[in-house]
């Protein structure tokens, strides 16, 4: 009993310092939006990123009424400390595709904690034909390891199998005779 008595304090103490460490290295907020592309053929799709960072509260999204959400919003959060400094970054990403060619804007999101609001700025991109029919991966920004550092670019690999088609129905005799094994002697 005196053992556990004994480590009360010490624990207690770094459980504080801990905690008074990270609230004075608050940072100031931010929230912004972000697409990686101003231009896009017709029949591909985009990402949409909004990005909270040293923010907590509500997240108020975007309309997006005149462009296809194909999915969205997909949420992921992230903490890091680095010497001592607490960031947490939430990402809120959408995939969306236009339907026809032209000038579309990226409506503004919100974000409020109580004592703030955020508000983006509106983005715009141009959407134009495509009479190749090119298809293409959206440009993303890559984060923590995999960053312009390091390159982790693997190919991309067609694994679609299409059997063989035999219009010929083998008759009795051929299938015995490719069954059977033929011996020779040495």
């Amino acid at each position: 009993m005196k053992k556990i008595r004994a480590l009360r304090f010490p624990l207690l103490t770094v459980v504080l310092c801990f905690t008074i460490s990270t609230t004075s290295n608050a940072q100031e907020g931010s929230f912004s939006c972000s697409i990686y592309q101003d231009t896009l053929l017709i029949g591909n799709y985009m990402v949409v990123e909004y990005v909270a960072e040293n923010l907590s509260g509500d997240y108020v999204a975007p309309d997006f009424t005149d462009l296809n959400v194909i999915s969205g919003p997909n949420m992921s959060t992230s903490m890091q400390f680095i010497n001592g400094k607490t960031t947490q970054t939430i990402r809120y990403s959408y995939y969306i595709k236009p339907e026809t060619t032209g000038t579309y804007f990226i409506p503004p999101a919100y974000y409020y904690n109580g004592e703030e609001s955020f508000e983006t700025e509106p983005l715009e991109f141009e959407v134009i034909e495509n009479p190749e029919g090119i298809i293409t991966q959206p440009k993303q920004k890559n984060e923590g390891f995999n960053s312009d550092f390091f390159d982790f670019s693997f190919p991309k690999f067609n694994f679609e199998y299409e059997a063989p088609r035999s219009d010929s129905k083998p008759n009795k005799k051929e299938k015995e005779s490719d069954s059977k094994r033929k011996l020779k002697k040495i």
